[in-house]
């Protein structure tokens, strides 16, 4: 009789719904400032490794709608949906998700994970976080020379950053835009009713150039400071294509769909029983330069043959 019982109670939890979904499909959560189309690119790198949505995979999706104070309720829901894992897109996402879900594994994308705590080292990651970085620390100098040789007579820039950002992408500027003959001023961003102010302010410094510094909140409002600068007439070069796709001017940073792919990867492994404490933490190693000549043509902005040559895609 009592072999009988527990037959009885293991075959009904055996039989309960959240346990069969438990045992048939993945949870995957998504924890982003605002809504990403890399998702996309995401969802394909899955697809690849042979995981399909509603058959063997679950994908919940939340974005803050560009209000990071939301992230950390975000990261407390997935937690209660029982991710098997969570991405998260950007610094604000990771440390929600973190705080949130201490023994969840997180898989992010971000900048400088080991000067912003994410991570112990690149190489030995340790605890419950691992990822790929999005951005070396000095491509901003990068981002800088490119600037300077689109705009060679222009004698002032400046740098859009966030304000809670990490420092590492300022760092270098001041000295090569010294050595240049192109200094840069840095203007902070603390919200989103500083956007406008932050052109006006570069305006009075009779600014030629602006680079907008590696954020998720910028990415999640490229459409608003694209649009900004087409208004105040202020060439600007940005992180990665999505902000020449916008109407940006230029762009140069990692093909962001090749690295939201690979980033399935991580999660493949993790499901399969790896640990994040032992799997490094990647840098692209692809990078695009993509140029929008019609926004060109309308800053009446001439692009130099040499920056057309090495272009990996022009936009017309």
């Amino acid at each position: 009789m009592r072999r009988r019982t527990l037959f009885l109670a293991c075959a009904a939890l055996a039989a309960s719904p959240a346990r069969a979904q438990r045992r048939e499909a993945f949870r995957v959560g998504w924890l982003s400032v605002t809504a990403n189309p890399q998702i996309e690119s995401f969802r394909a790198g899955m697809r690849a490794l042979g995981y399909t949505e509603g058959n063997g995979l679950v994908i919940e999706a939340r974005d803050a709608g560009g209000d990071v104070a939301k992230l950390h309720a975000l990261a407390g829901e997935l937690g209660r949906l029982g991710m098997d894992v969570v991405v998260t897109v950007g610094i604000y996402a990771t440390q929600a998700a973190r705080d949130a879900l201490p023994s969840t594994p997180v898989v992010f994308v971000s900048n400088d994970s080991v000067g912003q705590g994410l991570v112990q080292s690149r190489a030995r990651p340790g605890g419950a976080l691992t990822g790929m970085e999005l951005m070396s620390d000095d491509i901003s100098t990068k981002w800088l020379e490119l600037l300077a040789e689109f705009l060679p007579q222009a004698t002032r820039f400046v740098a859009l950053r966030a304000a809670t950002s990490n420092l590492s992408q300022v760092a270098p500027l001041p000295g090569v835009g010294a050595s240049i003959g192109k200094p840069v001023t840095v203007i902070d961003v603390r919200a989103s009713d500083d956007y406008l102010p932050a052109f006006q302010a570069a305006v009075r410094m009779e600014a030629q150039g602006m680079i907008v510094l590696s954020s998720a909140v910028f990415h999640g409002h490229r459409q608003r400071i694209v649009d900004l600068a087409a208004r105040f007439r202020l060439p600007a070069i940005y992180e990665h294509r999505d902000f020449p796709t916008a109407g940006g001017l230029i762009s140069y940073g990692p093909d962001v769909r090749e690295l939201f792919t690979r980033l399935a990867s991580y999660v493949d492994r993790i499901l399969n029983g790896a640990k994040p404490a032992d799997l490094p933490v990647e840098r692209p190693t692809r990078f695009e330069l993509v140029i929008n000549l019609a926004t060109a043509k309308a800053l009446a902005l001439v692009v130099p043959p040499s920056l057309l040559a090495r272009a990996d895609e022009v936009i017309e």
